[in-house]
C-alpha cells in the first residue's frame, strides 16, 4: 500500500532478521548480482562505436516489427482477486475484518489483510517479524498498536471458491486464461460485441457479480459472500495485468486502445511493475543501463541488446511499446498452443516432520491436479521442488506411465520422490508437471 512507511519497515525487517540464515544467504546472492552487474559494467564501457551501432540497428529493427505486430483490436481484461486467501476465510468469519490478519504462523505468512497491511505486513513476510510491525507500528503512521492474528491455511477452500469464480468468469471469455487461483485473463472481445457492451460495462459487471455471488466451501455451512476483485482493461495481456493493480481494491482502470495512450502509459511505468521484471532484473537495468522506466529501456537498446540474453531483449523491447499478449484467447485455443508447464508451490515455517510433510505433498497434489483439470490438461513428467533451511534448492523427477491428472496419481509419485530425501528440515515445496497434453489431443506444441 502507498501510504506505507516503507523505510521504517525495511529497517524493522532488518533489525529482526539480520543473525538468520535467511538473511545471510540474501547478503550472498547480493553480492553474487553485484559481482554480475559489475562484470556487465565493466563490457558495456567497453563496447566500442561500431559495436553498439550494429546492436542498435538490430533493436531498431525488432521494434519496427514489434510495432507493424501492434493490435489493438482485441479487448482483454485482467481480473485479479482481492486478498483471496484473506477474503475467503474473512467471508465465513466477519469478525476478522477489522482486526490485522495474516495467512500463515510465526515462520512465514502467505497473504495478509488490508488492515494488516497499513502496517507495513506483506506476503512472504515471516510472521513474527509482521507481529512486531503491528504491535509497534511506524510513529508517522498514526496506527494504533494492534496483536497480529495468525490464521492457519486451508488450501481445499481457496481451491474450491476460486473454482466457483473461475466458472463464472468463464461466462464472459469461454477461453479464459487462469494465472493462478486468484487471477485470470479474459478476451471479452466477442463478449462486448453479441451484448453491446462497453469495455466500461463489463468490467463493472464482472466486479458487480463477484461482489454479489454466493460461494460454497468445505466445512462452512450455506452459502457465504463478500469477495471483491480489481479489473484492468487493456488491449493486451500485459498491460491488462498493470493496470488491474491501479485502482485496487474493488476497481478497475481502463486503458484506451490508441498507441498514443499506450505509449504515454508506459513512458513513466516503473519498469518492476511489469510481469517477468523482479527485483534482480530490476536492479540489473539501474546498475548497468540507468532504466528505472519503461520508456528508458528504448534509449538503452543498443547496450542491452548487445549484453542482455537475445529473448531478453526481445522481451525489454515489447516492454518499451506496451505490446504484448494480444492474440485472441479462441485464437489460441484452437491453435493448440499452452504452457510448457503447470505448477503449484508453498512457503511455511522449518517443517521436518514426515507426517507434516506428507501432508503438505498431498495439499500440494491436489492442489496443481485441480488446476490441471481446470485446463483440461494432462502430464507426464512430475517434478518435486524443496528449499532446505540451508536455502539451497534441489528438484527431484519422475516420469509417469502415461499422461494424467488424477490427484491419487500426482500425489503416489510425488510421495516416492519425497520419501526418497528423508530426512528432510524444509521451508518450501513445490510440485511440477511438464510435458504436458491437451485433453482430447495427441499433443501439445510448445510455443515458439
Amino acid at each position: 500500500m502507498e501510504d506505507v512507511d516503507k523505510d521504517y519497515v525495511k529497517d524493522v525487517v532488518f533489525k529482526m532478521s539480520r543473525d538468520s540464515n535467511f538473511f545471510k544467504n540474501e547478503q550472498r546472492k547480493n553480492e553474487e548480482n553485484s559481482k554480475r552487474n559489475r562484470s556487465l559494467k565493466q563490457q558495456l564501457d567497453a563496447l566500442g562505436p561500431s559495436e553498439l551501432a550494429a546492436a542498435g540497428k538490430w533493436a531498431d529493427k525488432h521494434l519496427a516489427l514489434l510495432e507493424k505486430q501492434r493490435d489493438l483490436s482485441r479487448t482483454f481484461i485482467h481480473v485479479d482477486m482481492d486478498m483471496f486467501y484473506a477474503a475467503v476465510e474473512q467471508m465465513h468469519r466477519p469478525e476478522l475484518a477489522s482486526v490485522p490478519f495474516a495467512i500463515g504462523g510465526e515462520s512465514m505468512i502467505s497473504t495478509a489483510n488490508y488492515v494488516a497491511r497499513k502496517y507495513g505486513v506483506r506476503s512472504a513476510m515471516p510472521g513474527f517479524i509482521a507481529k512486531v510491525l503491528c504491535a509497534k507500528p511506524a510513529p508517522a503512521s498514526g496506527l494504533p498498536a494492534a496483536e497480529l492474528v495468525f490464521v492457519g491455511t486451508d488450501f481445499a477452500k481457496y481451491v474450491a471458491v476460486s473454482e466457483q469464480v473461475k466458472k463464472m468468469l468463464r461466462v464472459f471469455d469461454p477461453f479464459m486464461q487462469s494465472g493462478g487461483i486468484d487471477e485470470a485473463y479474459l478476451d471479452v472481445t466477442d463478449y462486448m460485441c453479441t451484448h453491446s457492451k462497453t469495455s466500461q460495462q463489463v468490467a463493472e459487471d464482472i466486479r458487480q457479480h463477484i461482489r454479489e455471488a454466493s460461494f460454497t466451501m468445505p466445512g462452512v455451512a450455506g452459502g457465504v459472500s463478500g469477495l471483491t476483485c480489481s479489473c484492468g482493461v487493456a488491449a493486451n495481456r500485459r498491460l491488462a495485468k498493470i493496470c488491474s493493480d491501479i485502482n485496487k481494491p474493488d476497481g478497475h482502470y481502463i486503458l484506451a486502445p490508441c498507441r498514443e495512450e499506450i505509449l504515454g502509459f508506459v513512458s513513466t511505468l516503473p519498469i518492476r511493475k511489469v510481469g517477468g521484471i523482479g527485483k534482480v532484473s530490476e536492479r540489473t537495468l539501474r546498475e548497468v543501463f540507468n532504466v528505472t522506466s519503461c520508456n528508458e529501456l528504448a534509449r538503452a537498446r543498443a547496450p542491452i541488446s548487445r549484453l542482455l540474453h537475445r529473448g531478453t531483449a526481445e522481451f525489454l523491447m515489447g516492454v518499451a511499446l506496451g505490446i504484448g499478449g494480444s492474440e485472441s484467447h479462441a485464437e489460441v485455443e484452437r491453435a493448440g498452443h499452452a504452457r510448457k508447464s503447470i505448477s503449484c508451490e508453498r512457503t511455511f515455517r522449518d517443517m521436518a516432520s514426515p507426517k507434516d510433510l506428507e501432508a503438505k505433498v498431498r495439499e500440494l497434489a491436489s492442489a496443481l491436479a485441480g488446476d490441471m483439470r481446470e485446463r483440461k490438461l494432462q502430464g507426464k513428467t512430475l517434478t518435486l521442488k524443496l528449499k532446505p533451511v540451508t536455502f539451497d534448492t534441489f528438484t527431484r523427477a519422475v516420469t509417469l506411465p502415461s499422461h494424467s491428472a488424477d490427484e491419487a496419481a500426482l500425489f503416489a509419485s510425488a510421495l516416492q520422490l519425497l520419501r526418497n530425501e528423508y530426512p528432510l528440515n524444509i521451508r518450501l515445496m513445490g510440485l511440477r508437471m511438464s510435458n504436458l497434453l491437451q485433453e482430447g489431443s495427441s499433443c501439445i506444441p510448445l510455443p515458439p
